[in-house]
């Protein structure tokens, strides 16, 4: 295995402070070990020595650094201690009256060679014509085998991935919804990420596949299940929060640990999943490894795709308190946001400037040991006003704008500052959408207006469904533990 440094890691003192952004954590370490950080950012890869191991884990936990294996093929020890000559994974594919996509899935999972995928199992959930084996060409002795299972009623994604799980006898399972496409070297890819001890997920970037519809070439820019460009630990701190599971790697050790997905939920299971998995090791996205989806066909579909997206607010809400929040806010944010509302501008600008110098002050005493703490804490201060403002954007668009709405409508003092952050969401959304194609602007801005408002009514159904308003309400946050995205940990660690 090897490490690439964070994009936006910052090296201090000659490589022994170590400063990463998302969350912010400080590592400090001795000359031997910034010696050997630097080989491995160098191209080195990481040893089998125990020390040489936690101390990568350590780097990729807090954000320093990103796992790429050094080998696209499984070899040596597996993560269950199985050899590299041994078929190291099973793939479940979960299927209900897609033909079509499924054909495309198991074709390319057949070119994937024995001695990756050893095994192919296709999860009928009560489609009403019966998926058989003999549809699908399996002569090739290199490719794996395919077995499928028929249920006669739909019972769910969640309870059909669990149904081939019980057929899982690998040490890694992989989940691949009918439709997605990955190549077969990118499977043995997330195969060697999980090769690390403290991994129990890897998940490629999924994006939308060249389509020539206005749907098609909208996901393309915008699918539900495109988690960005940059790698990221899965965790409620990192910039990605979770991953999908319509293709997803696991330790099989450790999701039957968790007792696999929660069949209760009918949207959202991989959230959930994902969540449960990260609380017993890493789960890592890896979007040099991709991955794509087949868009919507039409748009009574690609509406009600969001809206049932927004429904598993309220179970999930309920299941992880504290997890979901539709926007988390420094304390220190807030009350300046707050102030504008109440102070003539003048006021209001030195009430601002004497929070923002309050929180700088704190933040430079927390990074002491980091050489000019002040412009450390100055740049993150910085950072995390416009990430909180970013967040405000992102959620008056989608889960926040029915309130902010009857705001805007209502009158009274809060009229004006909920239009004006409504006019903004808006204005840095129709921005957005121009950077990609200003030929389709028009069908791509009344696409996404469907998409926020299909899923904003999903979230408050959801929420009165479930009989919780936490997917609506704001969380505010210490400042010691607020950040751009969400936490802000300002830790002095020492390693040699």
């Amino acid at each position: 295995m090897k490490l690439v440094p964070d994009a936006r890691l910052r090296t201090k003192n000659f490589g022994r402070t170590l400063i990463s952004h998302q969350p912010v954590n400080v590592m400090r370490l001795g000359v031997a070990g910034a010696e050997l950080v630097a080989t491995w950012f160098a191209g080195t890869a990481v040893s089998s020595f125990d020390e040489h191991q936690s101390l990568a884990h350590r780097l990729v936990a807090g954000g320093y650094a990103h796992y790429v294996p050094a080998d696209a093929e499984p070899s040596g020890e597996s993560a269950a201690g199985e050899s590299g000559d041994h078929p190291q994974m099973t793939v479940v594919v979960p299927v209900r009256d897609d033909h079509v996509g499924l054909s495309a899935t198991i074709s390319s999972l057949l070119q994937t060679p024995h001695r990756v995928v050893s095994k192919v199992v296709i999860v009928d959930d009560g489609s009403r014509t019966p998926v058989v084996r003999e549809q699908f060409d399996t002569t090739s002795a290199e490719g794996p085998r395919v077995e499928t299972v028929r249920s006669s009623v739909a019972a769910g994604p969640a309870a059909a991935r669990n149904r081939g799980l019980r057929l899982v006898g690998t040490p890694l399972v992989a989940f691949i919804d009918a439709g997605v496409i990955i190549e077969p070297g990118s499977l043995a890819l997330l195969a060697a990420l999980t090769g690390h001890r403290g991994v129990v997920a890897a998940a490629p970037r999924i994006t939308a596949a060249a389509c020539t519809t206005a749907i098609g070439r909208y996901e393309q820019a915008s699918s539900p299940l495109d988690m960005g460009a940059d790698p990221s630990v899965v965790a409620g701190d990192h910039r990605v929060g979770y991953v999908p599971s319509a293709c997803l790697v696991c330790r099989t050790a450790a999701i039957h640990r968790i007792n696999g997905f929660d069949q209760a939920l009918r949207f959202g299971e991989d959230v959930d999943l994902v969540w449960r998995l990260s609380d017993h090791g890493l789960v890592l996205y890896q979007p040099a490894v991709e991955a794509t989806h087949p868009s919507r066909s039409n748009l009574v579909d690609f509406a009600r795709q969001r809206y049932s997206y927004g429904t598993s607010a309220g179970p999930l809400s309920k299941r992880h308190s504290g997890r979901l929040t539709p926007l988390g806010m420094s304390s220190w944010v807030l009350t300046a946001l707050a102030a504008k509302t109440v102070m003539g501008t003048s006021t209001w600008l030195w009430v601002a400037a004497g929070l923002a110098l309050r929180r700088t002050g704190g933040l430079a005493k927390l990074m002491a040991s980091v050489g000019d703490p002040w412009a450390e804490a100055t740049s993150l201060v910085s950072r995390e006003v416009s990430g909180q403002l970013d967040g405000v954007l992102n959620a008056a668009r989608r889960p926040l704008s029915p309130a902010l709405v009857m705001l805007a409508a209502g009158g009274g003092r809060m009229a004006p500052p909920a239009r004006l952050i409504l006019a903004a969401a808006a204005v840095r959304r129709i921005t957005k959408l121009a950077a990609g194609s200003r030929s389709e602007l028009v069908s791509a801005a009344t696409l996404a207006c469907i998409d926020d408002l299909a899923y904003s009514t999903g979230v408050v159904a959801g929420a009165i469904r479930s009989g919780t308003p936490a997917p609506l309400i704001p969380t505010v946050r210490r400042d010691a533990d607020s950040s751009s995205s969400s936490n802000v940990q300002a830790r002095n660690r020492s390693s040699s």
